[in-house]
């Protein structure tokens, strides 16, 4: 065996893991809670595709201003507290 392709072998199975790990608990949840996104599901039922509906009723919604508002002042105390209190 030459030894690039030894030092190759040996790269791909030290990353392996982390790859695997990365997909499995990462990338895995994400793509699945995308999916569920567009569906409703109670858990009861099998998930109906609704399309952009839940999206729609999100940004209709008058309590995602509240929730950005508030969000957001808490990020501004954060980095302010935080930038004060590293100082002192």
């Amino acid at each position: 065996m030459k030894k690039a392709s030894s030092e190759t072998l040996s790269g791909y199975l030290y990353i392996g893991p982390t790859l695997l790990g990365y997909l499995l608990f990462v990338l895995g949840p994400l793509i699945a809670a995308l999916v569920l996104s567009f569906t409703h599901y109670d858990m009861m039922s099998p998930p109906r595709l609704v399309g952009f509906s839940n999206y729609a009723r999100l940004i209709s919604d008058a309590r995602v201003a509240v929730v950005y508002k508030n969000t957001a002042v808490f990020a501004v105390t954060a980095v302010i507290l935080t930038s004060a209190y590293r100082r002192s």
